[in-house]
């Protein structure tokens, strides 16, 4: 080979390992794989979307998700309170089989979603997780004569009740990890979540989620923490029911592109800041 020759051939091969350093796939083991490019604002979308002091709440620019409990038909015979309360579709579709469950179990027919989604403006010293429209605190209601004198029939008011009224309710405690629901606020975890004294507000993560916070005695602000040392290569392996979820945290506050093993069913969500925690089913 002439010392042309070799120059040319040199350079060549120079070239293409440049180009080939331009789409090297990080963080992906020597598998196929399919690649995910979140939306604008995706880290501020999703089941797992933190909500707190650290972390503002980003209103999604399509909240068509939001529809309205009292103009929806849920499978079960669910009071609504008078208040126009709204609630993601997802969320509210796994409270109504929750609910009718607890209803089964109990016998107990008086439950009902108290507040769900707050607009900025209705939510008050509330927690802000009310925002994402994920969650609602639950009561118990009942109906009871007015006091006072009356003309002809006594007019009948309604009362709401906290959860801790009813020992029954430690069922929905003890079961709502099933249906994609923790306490979002336990009165253990007061010193991270910044909440205390709102253990009757439910939110909905999604059921393998729910089932590992459960077990391992996670908020959700220690959940998403501890997925954040997991990546597509070694993932979090949770099962649930006799189905695997490989659950892994990608950064996405340089590129919006994540790459994950190919062949799996993939759901993400935002976390509330720069990043997504993908979950994949096979």
């Amino acid at each position: 080979m002439t010392m042309k020759r070799l120059t040319v051939f040199l350079m060549s091969l120079a070239l293409l390992l440049s180009l080939s350093s331009c789409f090297a796939i990080p963080d992906v083991p020597a598998q196929d794989f399919a690649m995910l490019t979140v939306p604008e604002g995706g880290a501020h979308t999703g089941t797992l979307v933190v909500v707190n002091a650290a972390t503002p709440y980003v209103a999604p620019a399509d909240l068509s998700n939001l529809i309205a409990l009292w103009d929806n038909e849920t499978p079960v015979n669910m009071y609504f309170d008078i208040q126009q309360t709204s609630m993601d579709r997802d969320a509210l579709a796994a409270m109504a089989a929750m609910v009718l469950d607890f209803q089964k179990e109990t016998d107990l027919k008086n439950i009902t979603v108290y507040e769900a989604f707050l607009s900025p403006e209705e939510q008050g010293d509330k927690p802000a997780d009310h925002l994402t429209g994920l969650g609602c605190v639950l009561k118990f209601v009942t109906e009871e004569p007015m006091e006072g004198e009356h003309e002809f029939e006594t007019p009948m008011m309604v009362k709401y009740h906290d959860l801790s009224e009813d020992e029954a309710s430690g069922w929905l405690y003890d079961n709502c990890h099933k249906y994609g629901f923790v306490v979002r606020y336990p009165a253990d975890k007061a010193a991270v979540t910044g909440v205390s004294d709102y253990t009757d507000y439910f939110r909905y993560v999604g059921i393998p989620h729910a089932a590992y916070m459960t077990e391992n005695n996670l908020c959700l602000e220690e959940y998403v923490e501890l997925v954040k040392g997991y990546t597509s290569a070694s993932p979090l392996q949770v099962t649930v029911s006799d189905v695997s979820y490989q659950i892994f945290f990608a950064d996405i506050s340089e590129s919006s592109t994540v790459y994950y093993p190919a062949y799996h069913t993939c759901v993400w969500s935002g976390v509330g800041k720069d990043g997504v925690i993908l979950t994949l089913t096979k």
